[in-house]
């Protein structure tokens, strides 16, 4: 059976049949930029040097999926509680998040408490990321895949988002 190019809303889109899951798309705008090819030692949970992560992705961040559908993506991080919105489609998720600045590259978590997909509620998102300047370059992984990212590639199973920090 032939897959159709319109979303759920009846709106044309090229190369809509060619999303996987919508919710990646949300995911994977939230802080990405560059096509950066670099990879993790290994597998497993954020969590140590949650205090240097205050200063590095607290605050307000925008900007889009590259490799999703057209939108912009905006996150909002404060402490250790961060929410995520997306334009169009419209998506959000927010949850408690854990950073590893140890790690390279550096890991952001997201445990999803809230979130438009109910099926996501309860799930956690495992991703890197990286900053440079006021850009923030985020990989995440489909909520509830029990693997992280290896580089800043969208994947059928993650979404690389680049963001702007927005004071």
């Amino acid at each position: 059976m032939k897959r159709s190019n319109r979303c759920f809303s009846g709106i044309n889109i090229p190369g809509y049949d060619k999303i996987i899951n919508p919710v990646l798309i949300i995911i994977f705008l939230l802080i990405s930029s560059a096509v950066l090819f670099t990879g993790c030692k290994e597998d497993g949970p954020a969590g140590t040097g949650q205090n240097d992560v205050k200063t590095e992705v607290e605050g307000a961040w925008s900007g889009i999926e590259i490799s999703g559908a057209a939108g912009s993506w905006k996150f909002n991080v404060s402490g250790k509680s961060a929410s995520i919105t997306a334009t169009y489609p419209v998506m959000s998720y927010s949850g408690n998040i854990s950073v590893d600045t140890t790690t390279n590259p550096r890991r952001l978590d997201l445990d999803i408490t809230v979130s438009t997909i109910t099926e996501y509620i309860g799930t956690k998102s495992l991703g890197i990321y990286k900053i440079s300047g006021d850009t923030l370059y985020y990989a995440a992984g489909e909520p509830g895949v029990t693997f992280r990212p290896r580089g800043f590639v969208g994947t059928s199973t993650s979404r690389v988002f680049i963001l702007l920090n927005k004071p």
